[in-house]
């Protein structure tokens, strides 16, 4: 559920759970900036609903655990159905938004390295030591580069530059992950059941995550290696999707599923397990 490490100095230490879950994704640059400027915080974890935890403090080989209890705001009124009900929806809403934050890290290192290995080969044409890349393997990057971008697009907004006096911008929904945070921020914002454009919102993003991860995956799987084998029987150095970094700014990366989080290297930790919400 969540995970992150305190401060882990002698003496005594204390880290605080602000009762959410981990982020779902990691800040992508425009998200970064906007955090910068104090707008918004980036992706969130939801909070937690009310119920008995278990913090667990982990401090070099030692390791100490207890419950503890998060209760709900008493000027809160919801009935148990309209409560479970939001659970679902933010719960699935929650899976969801990691899904298209892990497709989008694949997709953009697939599509990062195979631009670059591209680019490359034509830097390199006509150079008298450099390897001459077939032309069936040259065009057939060309056509997996296509596919390439045209999933991307669903996860990735391409950043215009400023002061281009181009032709009129061209209207294209939002990518993916950040549909599903909103969706996902907009429930955890109210204590209540899901409304029916937030229904209509997780049922028409349902569908549209699911189809785009399977391109994502038969991308990564299978059009990739088939080119790679190409290469590799050409003598070619084969394409390696590059490594998308850790964005940081939410200092989580682990989640439990039986309610536990847990903070690393840590003498002590003071959170504040019952406060109210």
């Amino acid at each position: 559920m969540r995970e992150f490490d305190g401060p882990g100095v002698a003496g005594v230490n204390r880290t605080n759970w602000d009762l959410r879950w981990d982020p779902p994704a990691e800040p992508t640059p425009e998200q970064q900036e906007a955090i910068a400027a104090g707008y918004g915080f980036g992706p969130r974890g939801p909070i937690a609903e009310p119920g008995e935890y278990t913090i667990k403090i982990k401090a070099g080989e030692k390791e100490a655990s207890q419950k503890v209890s998060v209760e709900e705001d008493t000027r809160v009124v919801i009935s148990s159905a309209d409560r479970a009900a939001r659970w679902e929806a933010i719960s699935q809403i929650y899976t969801m938004a990691k899904t298209a934050d892990k497709d989008r890290k694949t997709i953009e290192g697939i599509q990062t390295a195979l631009k670059s290995a591209r680019e490359q080969w034509k830097k390199d044409a006509g150079k008298p030591n450099a390897t001459k890349i077939p032309d069936e393997i040259v065009k057939a990057a060309e056509e997996l580069q296509k596919k390439v971008d045209a999933v991307a697009g669903k996860f990735i907004r391409e950043r215009e530059g400023l002061g281009n006096a181009g032709p009129p911008f061209e209207w294209k929904p939002e990518p993916l992950p950040n549909q599903a945070q909103d969706l996902l921020a907009d429930l955890d914002g109210f204590v209540a059941a899901p409304g029916g454009q937030q229904k209509e919102k997780l049922a028409e993003l349902t569908p549209l995550v699911s189809e785009a991860s399977t391109q994502v995956k038969k991308l990564a799987e299978e059009d990739l290696p088939a080119l790679n084998k190409k290469m590799n029987e050409a003598g070619i150095p084969h394409i390696v999707p590059a490594p998308q970094p850790l964005r940081g700014g939410q200092g989580t990366r682990k989640r439990n599923r039986n309610g536990d989080f847990s903070l690393g290297e840590v003498l002590r930790v003071a959170p504040r397990a019952a406060r109210r919400i």
